[in-house]
């Protein structure tokens, strides 16, 4: 029996590094690749939710990445992606969209995902989820920096599979910590 679950265990792990080394799916004109990514954020597989970002805007202060979903990253009783996952991955997709805005203030800092603000809406909640991610379907994160106020950088974000929508957050905001105080 034990010997049984060591080789399971051994079968399933290399499969928390696959997506590194995977190519992409179709994406031809991609401005990072999973490498560029790896190097901005200090985020490793399982947790790593941006495989490569296909546009940076700089004129509209805007992002296009993209996550493909595979059945490892699937949690829960109907095997889907957890939405709070899809507003992380909006979140490191902001955290790529500052560093490459502004390259300088990166680098004396550690932007810090703070929270998912409500907007000022009569609608209640913070972010809006509207349908289920399942494996193989490809995530398509467009992320727009809102405002900075001092050390608080505001952004918007929206998560599509294919044309549907499957996550809206109204504003997260990152905080920069100089990194002599972490």
């Amino acid at each position: 029996m034990h010997v049984l679950g060591f080789l399971r265990i051994l079968a399933v792990l290399p499969l928390y590094w696959l997506p590194n080394w995977l190519p992409s799916k179709g994406s031809t004109g991609v401005a990072m690749d999973s490498r560029a990514v790896r190097r901005i954020l200090p985020h490793r597989p399982p947790m790593l939710f941006i495989h490569r970002v296909v546009t940076i805007d700089f004129v509209n202060r805007g992002l296009v990445a993209e996550f493909d979903v595979r059945w490892w990253d699937l949690f829960g009783h109907h095997w889907a992606f957890p939405g709070c996952h899809t507003a992380e991955a909006i979140g490191q997709a902001a955290i790529i969209l500052f560093s490459q805005l502004s390259p300088t203030q990166y680098g004396q800092c550690n932007p810090l995902v703070g929270r998912v603000i409500q907007d000022c809406d009569p609608i209640p909640g913070e972010a809006k989820f509207t349908r289920i991610v399942k494996a193989g379907d490809t995530i398509r994160l467009e992320v727009e920096l809102d405002e900075i106020r001092g050390a608080l950088v505001f952004f918007k974000g929206i998560a599509f599979v294919g044309a549907d929508p499957v996550a809206v957050v109204k504003r997260l905001s990152l905080r920069l910590v100089p990194k002599a105080e972490l």
